[in-house]
């Protein structure tokens, strides 16, 4: 029958009747016709108003993929989408055995609601892409020497050799403050050098806590 090229009332596919964009984008509504002789194609938009090529909007018919002299595409470039732009578009085609027409309904794509992305968020992603991100732990031993940061480490040889320091200061302090009470004593004025001892024990003792705060 085609290559005949026998009579054929317009007939019009569309190949997807429902169409969603976004705010801002360019959009080709398609229809696919077929007829014989040759139609006549135009589109119209709500209210019967017949579109023409412009800043807006650019009507092109083109041949059909198909070898066959009868088969074109009727596209519709719509530029630049405005709220107004979201409607019904129909594509009409007449010829001497007939006409038809096809109509497409053009849609704003729902965006994602602020509520969705902070649920995601709450869940422990980062992002909508539900990327799980590497959480950040630490040993338990990190952990102790992250809490005491302000205390510098020290290695154990370095610890024992301050400790034994501290013993000697001890010891030495001890001695000297023997050798004060023995000589306060002899010479009858202990009252006055038990509070000279008191101080010598309580400097040594604050020199002992600084050298462990220091390990």
């Amino acid at each position: 029958m085609p290559n005949l090229f026998l009579p054929v009332a317009p007939m019009i596919l569309i190949p997807s009747q429902l169409i969603g964009a976004n705010l801002g984008e360019d959009v080709t509504l398609v229809c696919n016709l077929e007829s014989y002789p040759r139609s006549v194609t135009y589109w119209v938009i709500a209210g019967g108003i017949v579109i023409i090529t412009n800043n807006k909007y650019q009507v092109i018919k083109e041949p059909s993929d198909s070898p066959s002299s009868y088969k074109v595409k009727l596209k519709l470039l719509i530029r630049d989408l405005r709220p107004q732009d979201f409607g019904s578009y129909t594509c009409v085609a007449k010829n001497s055995l007939g006409e038809t027409e096809g109509t497409i309904s053009l849609y704003e794509k729902p965006r994602p609601s602020t509520t969705e992305s902070e649920e995601n968020y709450y869940f422990g992603t980062k992002s909508i892409s539900n990327e799980i991100v590497k959480d950040e732990t630490h040993p338990i031993a990190d952990n102790i020497k992250l809490g005491m940061s302000n205390i510098p480490y020290k290695p154990a040889a370095e610890r024992n050799e301050r400790r034994e320091e501290v013993e000697r200061q001890l010891i030495t302090s001890n001695t000297h403050q023997t050798d004060i009470l023995s000589k306060a004593e002899a010479s009858g004025s202990i009252s006055i050098n038990v509070e000279q001892c008191f101080i010598i024990i309580f400097s040594a003792y604050l020199y002992f806590y600084q050298l462990l705060m220091n390990e």
